[in-house]
């Protein structure tokens, strides 16, 4: 099971059902990039959060989107990535942030394990949000989604559908709709 380690470097966001840390290279284990892919394969994940490069049908016998290559090489190009536990110090799901402007916007992705989303993910959405807006100095937070899953926990965040592009990604042969979702600062 993939545990949180306390550290030093930086006071995890804490909420009521998790706490959230920044993944720093160095800082934690040397498998952990490795064992965060584990969990979202073993929720069945991988190929969904890569659903980018599944707009062509696979050229291998065994498909190649989402493996444990993809997921380093996307990760290790320096993306702000960031941990959630729960009240047991179960990693959870994680967060990253991608295409960020310093003091004006960002785009954030997100994974949970399934019996972890609900009030728990909620939670630590309302929490990253903040820290993003309060912290991180974004005026703006983004998300582009195919998936109504996360449209909804988008809304139920505060973010707005600005922008629906019908039949606009292709997945596995299928076309589906894809949303730009934004959340504003008040003072932004």
């Amino acid at each position: 099971m993939l545990s949180a380690q306390r550290n030093e470097v930086h006071d995890p966001l804490n909420g009521r059902y998790c706490r959230i840390w920044p993944y720093l290279r160095g800082h934690y284990p040397r498998s952990l990039l490795g064992e965060l892919w584990q969990l979202v394969e073993s929720e069945g994940a991988s190929r969904d959060i890569f659903y980018g490069s599944r707009a062509e049908p696979k050229t291998t016998p065994i498909d190649t989107c989402g493996d444990l290559t993809d997921f380093v090489e996307y990760f290790r190009a320096n993306r702000p990535l960031y941990l959630v536990a729960d009240n047991e110090d179960r990693v959870v799901g994680f967060f990253w942030l991608d295409e960020m402007v310093q003091g004006q916007r960002a785009t954030i992705s997100l994974f949970f394990r399934k019996d972890s989303r609900g009030r728990l993910a909620f939670e630590a959405g309302r929490i990253f949000r903040d820290y993003c807006i309060s912290f991180l100095g974004f005026k703006e937070i983004w998300g582009v989604t195919p998936w109504k899953q996360s449209v909804a926990m988008g809304r139920w965040l505060g973010m707005k559908t600005v922008a629906v592009l019908p039949q606009f990604q292709r997945i596995d042969g299928k076309l589906f709709d894809l949303y730009l979702l934004r959340y504003k600062a008040a003072n932004g």
